[in-house]
Order: C-alpha cells, then structure tokens, then sequence
C-alpha cells in the first residue's frame, strides 16, 4: 500500500510540475487500482497483495503471447509492442525455471512512436490500447486472486488517504477526496481508543497495539491535506489534536526531536529515533513537517522551535550521509525558505470562488499551506486559525490572499491575478 500511495503522490506532482497527460493518468490508474482491488468495505485500506496464487509466482499478472492474440486479436500485435511482449517472455519463475514465456507488461513505446509504426493517430493508438487493457482486465479477474493482507495499518492509511485527498483536489476528481474522507472516517473510528490515543491495527473488527510515530505523523498529514482538499475544519482539528498528542507522547523535550516508541510498551522499553528514509520517509521528518504546515495556519511559534531542536539533533546524521534523510533535507528547505500560504474567502458556490480555489488547489507551490473560509464562516475559526483574520471579500467580490510569514499581498479577486501572486519572488 505504502508504495502505491507514494507513487500515485509524485506523478501527481510530476503533471503539476509539467503539464504532462501522461503522469496524470498513471496517478489515476494507480489509485483506482487501490480503490478495486486494495480497499474494504469499511473504508480503510488494506496492507498488501501477494505475488503467489495458485503455488506459482506471477500468474494471476503475467501474460503469454498466445492469450493475448487470442483475447485481441488484429490489436495483438499493437498491444504486444507497446507492452515489450516476447515470445520467450521477461519472468522466470525460480521455482518453474523452466516455465519460459511469461511476460510483465511495461511500456515500451510511446503512443507517439506507435502512431508512426502503425500509420494512425495517437488518439487511435490510445482507444485501442485502452479497449485492449478492458479486455485482458476482464480475464484477469476470472484468475485465482492472490493472497491478500487485509489488515489495516494506520501509517500506511495515512499515506494512502493523503495521496487521495491530493489528487482529488489538483486533478479535480471528487471521487478520491470522497475516497480519503472515507477511509479517514474510519481510522478515527475504528483505530482511536476511548482516550483518545491511536492504535496501529485493525482487522476483522479488532484494533489493537499502541499506535508509533509513523502512525500518528503520517495521519496528521493526511488530515492536513484532506483539509486543504475540503476545508472541513473537523480536518484541521484532528491534525491538530494528533499533533499534540504525538509531541506530548513522543517528543524528546531534552535532546530534540521524536522517539518511534512512548516507552511505555513493555517488550520495547529501549526508546530510538533516527532521522533515516527507507522504503518510506522517516516518520521523525513526518513529524517534523506536521509541527511546521500547523504553524504555517496558526503562527505557533513554539512548534518551529521544537522543529529546529529536532534538526539540530539530528544535523551530524544529514551532513554525513544526505541521500538517506531526505524526509529531513525537505523540512530543512522549509526552515530556509518557506513556502506562500494562501488563503481564498468567498461564497463556496460563486464561480469566482470556485476559480480562486481551483488555481490555489491546482498550482504546485512546495512547502505552502492553503486555507479558505465563507463570509460566514464561525468566528471561532479564526482563532483556531489566526492565518484567516482579517481576511476578506474585497469590494464584494471573492478575494485570494497570498502571504509569507503572515505578511500578504495585496488581496487580488481574479484568478489571472492569482497565478502572478502565486508567481512572484
């Protein structure tokens, strides 16, 4: 799950960053694998799939040349070039060395380079592609499904919802936010004991084990974003409240920095940090990086004070070896160089607003915050958010705001307006 969710997060940044089609589309292939074949009924999402079924590695994915002509006929051979098929196959199975001819499709050829082989339109080349993968996802499913690890776990939820809550709100698809809203829910349903804690892992109707750092950083995170995919404050609240839980329970207030354990687990009773990536980002950065986007909303200045004690600890470890803190290089970028925060307020349904928010959601802008509110919003958000006093309408109209350390632009009420704000030094 932790793989899908961190690769469906950066081809979304990769289309923002180029404008390239092609990444939005496996960003939306990837998560809607995840929603078919790797989320429960419940809402939360599930851990892993095997590469085993039927005592042989690969075969409910691999295919054979031969079923391929079978299943598509005259699109055979377009299919068979974009997807590198060969005869003899890509895959050995250890165990069946023998077995030869099973391919795992990868992309070969560009539709580009395939409308100049085959003499059509791109476009043509992507309809039959895409009529082609119906076709073999149809008879994979008749295939014995491979083991599946349904428990849930909530720091790898936390990454998945994150990675849905952002790609709804760039690639304008309601239906991830709806995804990550609902899968949220049920964390906070089903993974938070009576006090308040969070634990780490849910099946079959049963949570238990205190939950890590990871787990309540990478939540934090994704309450984060999903409240600036929907700026429900319930969002803002529970990163809030899990963010100050987490220091309360993990924070080394003499040293700096965070613990992976609250010590007070029995068969753990020695407490580490360490500020190392590996097939995910440290769960110390993660920390890190919650502590600073909350402070960007709420001007906490002590939550930057704890993230710089936190690099401080941990700077010997990022001078000697910087490839594997990279978690901690990006919380330092934003020590030294913070991103805008912007802030949109207008009536949700005016087609101003919607605009507003559209660039503010859309634009790639690393290491800001976003924020929005009606005019009618609850004063009390205000205080919970001080990043939107005094904010706005202006002259009537829906107006952006974009500030830098608190300090704002001049309000603008265009979206033209708001992509040169968003664009200056």
């Amino acid at each position: 799950l932790y793989d899908n969710a961190q690769l469906a997060r950066v081809y979304v940044e990769a289309y923002q960053v180029t404008g390239t089609e092609r990444w939005a589309s496996i960003a939306r292939e990837t998560l809607d694998y995840v929603l078919r074949e790797m989320t429960d009924p419940d809402g939360g999402f599930r851990s892993a799939t095997d590469a085993d079924s039927e005592g042989r590695e690969g075969t409910y994915f691999v295919w054979r040349v031969g079923e391929v002509d079978s299943l598509l006929g005259d699109d055979a051979p377009l299919f068979r070039r974009a997807y590198g098929m060969r005869e003899r196959g890509d895959f050995v199975d250890a165990h069946h060395p023998d077995d030869l001819g099973m391919n795992v499709l990868h992309v070969a050829a560009s539709t580009a380079e395939l409308a100049r082989e085959f003499g059509r339109s791109e476009a043509e080349i992507a309809a039959t592609l895409d009529r082609s993968r119906e076709t073999l996802l149809r008879e994979r499913d008749t295939r014995a499904y491979p083991g599946l690890d349904d428990k849930v776990l909530t720091a790898w939820n936390g990454l998945m919802i994150g990675a849905f809550a952002y790609a709804g709100r760039v690639l304008g698809e309601p239906r991830y936010v709806e995804a990550a809203v609902r899968a949220a829910d049920f964390v906070e349903r089903e993974l938070r004991a009576d006090d308040g804690r969070l634990l780490r892992t849910w099946r079959d109707g049963s949570s238990h084990i205190d939950a890590f750092l990871e787990d309540y950083a990478f939540l934090a995170g994704a309450e984060l974003d999903l409240w600036e995919a929907t700026f429900d404050p319930r969002w803002f609240r529970a990163a809030a409240d899990l963010t100050r839980r987490m220091n309360e329970r993990f924070e080394d207030a003499e040293h700096g920095g965070w613990f992976h354990t609250t010590g007070e687990e029995a068969s753990l009773p020695a407490r580490s940090k360490s500020p190392w990536d590996h097939s995910q980002p440290s769960a110390t950065s993660e920390a890190a990086l919650v502590n600073l986007r909350l402070a960007a909303l709420t001007g906490d200045r002590t939550a930057r004070d704890r993230v710089e004690r936190a690099l401080a600890a941990f700077s010997p470890a990022l001078r000697r070896a910087p490839g594997g803190t990279l978690g901690w290089l990006d919380v330092l970028e934003r020590l030294r160089s913070p991103g805008v925060e912007v802030v949109v307020v207008g009536p949700p349904e005016t087609p101003a607003t919607v605009e507003l928010l559209r660039i503010a959601q859309g634009t790639y802008l690393p290491g800001s915050v976003l924020a929005y509110r009606t005019p009618a919003a609850d004063p009390k958000l205000e205080v919970e958010i001080p990043l939107l006093r005094d904010k706005r309408e202006v002259g009537g109209q829906p107006a952006g705001y974009v500030c830098r350390n608190f300090a704002c632009l001049a309000p603008v009420t265009s979206g033209e307006d708001l992509v040169a704000a968003l664009a200056a030094p």
